[in-house]
């Protein structure tokens, strides 16, 4: 059961850091949709552009409003929730925002999260 998820998640994984037509590098604003490890790795790529990423929340502070989010590549990344809005413990999200350093930490300032769950077929719904 344990690696059906797994692999569920891999799958979901790999085709959201897919680049999507409409996104393109070079154009101003574009969303891409990295796995945390690649923002992880290069920070200085990702400092202040606008990225989504999916994960799971593996650890909580501020009631929720500060979290830890990890994907496939088992990376915990800090995020900053929206103003009134908290995740909850395990739960999974699609985050939108833009990479900052917070308080010294490498981070995303959502400006949107989505709650999200991997299916056996590797689909979010």
């Amino acid at each position: 059961m344990m690696r059906h998820g797994a692999a569920a998640l891999a799958a979901f994984a790999l085709a959201w850091s897919v680049p999507q037509a409409q996104t393109t590098e070079n154009a101003p604003g574009a969303l891409e949709r990295p796995i945390i490890a690649g923002v992880v790795a290069d920070p200085q790529r990702y400092l202040g552009r606008r990225i989504e990423v999916y994960g799971v929340v593996v650890q909580l502070e501020a009631g929720g409003g500060r979290f830890y989010l990890q994907d496939v590549s088992q990376r915990p990344l800090l995020v900053v929730a929206p103003r009134g809005e908290s995740a909850g413990l395990y739960e999974q999200y699609i985050v939108t925002g833009v990479v900052r350093r917070m308080d010294g930490e490498l981070g995303i300032a959502a400006e949107r999260l989505a709650p999200a769950r991997v299916t056996a077929g590797g689909g979010c719904c």
